[in-house]
């Protein structure tokens, strides 16, 4: 049984896929396997996949219609055998070190989940670097005190899917798999396994992946006409897992549930400025969205410092003061 099992979910990243093939066969330890899940790609994905699982027993090649990239990991984690699984996006990089360091802190610390640190690369429209800088984990450490409820402030909005590698049978125990939402998908799965309350966290600084930002193309990047009626799917996941814990009335656990409810709504306001709607309309939307009661008291309680970019900070004071066609006009030409 290998120590990781990688999945990839492939669609359209023929221009990629060969740098992320290359870098798990280039890893320092050989115990893993890659499940390269080819989700109906119309380009020479396919082909790829099946040369690298002729070339190397470690590599799976799985075909299946188009369905998205949850349905994609889903196939993943149905053909999976690692002791912990990682979900590597093929169009970003991972480290020659990964597997060591990842197979070092698990057998150091026997934990469920291994956050590591990462680097946002920035490249320009034709992929070439323009910068590069290191995230690490709120947390440094090992965490067996019930992690994710003591914690939570700390890990709730660790979101990324390729931030961490978990253990295998954490997921299975409860049969978590991705749902078919084309944003935060990977938030929701998150949520999803950690209601569940893993017992041990380890967190380190070690940059283990790299992630490619600036790319044209990408999902954050682009209009996505359902999230108009359906915004806030994540935070809800959230809110009904400190309900379960019972924790909703702990002035922590109700803070940090305000942040993700900011956070989706701040997503929200995103997508809509990339919208084709005119100013008008986007205004009247954010007017009749922040009707709801639940936005209101977070846009209330989440403080200005809570917040890291700067330009949400501006946009969360502007919601503060109730200039909602400010915030649409700022959020505009962050857009451009």
């Amino acid at each position: 049984m290998p120590k990781i099992t990688f999945i990839l979910p492939i669609y359209k990243v023929e221009a990629y896929l060969p740098r992320a093939i290359e870098s798990l066969k280039n890893q320092t330890s050989p115990d893993w396997e890659a499940i390269l899940v080819d989700d109906g790609s119309p380009d020479g994905c396919g082909a790829l996949c099946d040369k690298a699982a002729a070339e190397d027993a470690r590599f799976h090649a799985v075909h299946q219609a188009n369905g998205g990239i949850g349905l994609a990991r889903n196939a993943g984690l149905d053909a999976a055998c690692g002791d912990y699984v990682h979900f590597y996006d093929p169009d970003d990089e991972i480290t020659t070190d990964f597997v060591e360091k990842v197979s070092e802190a698990a057998q150091r610390t026997d934990a469920d989940v291994i956050y590591f640190g990462y680097y946002e690369k920035y490249v320009d429209r034709d992929g070439a670097e323009i910068n590069r800088r290191l995230i690490t984990p709120p947390l440094l450490g090992t965490y067996s005190d019930e992690p994710f409820k003591t914690h939570f402030d700390q890990l709730a909005t660790l979101y990324y899917a390729w931030s961490k590698a978990v253990r295998r049978s954490v997921i299975e125990a409860h049969r978590v798999r991705f749902n078919q939402k084309k944003l935060v998908e990977d938030g929701i799965f998150y949520a999803r396994w950690f209601r569940y309350n893993p017992r041990t966290v380890t967190l380190t600084d070690t940059p283990l992946y790299i992630y490619t930002l600036g790319r044209g193309g990408s999902a954050i990047g682009s209009f996505h006409p359902e999230r108009v009626e359906e915004n806030f799917f994540l935070s809800e996941t959230i809110e009904s897992v400190v309900r379960e814990w019972g924790l909703y009335d702990s002035p922590m656990h109700f803070e940090t549930l305000c942040y993700c409810y900011v956070r989706d709504l701040q997503l929200s306001i995103k997508n809509i400025s990339l919208s084709p709607m005119p100013m008008k309309e986007r205004t009247a939307w954010l007017k009749n969205i922040m009707r709801d009661p639940r936005l209101k008291t977070a846009v209330r309680t989440v403080p200005l410092s809570r917040i890291l970019s700067r330009n949400d900070k501006i946009k969360l004071s502007l919601l503060k003061r109730g200039m909602y066609g400010a915030v649409m006009r700022v959020s505009g030409l962050n857009n451009r």
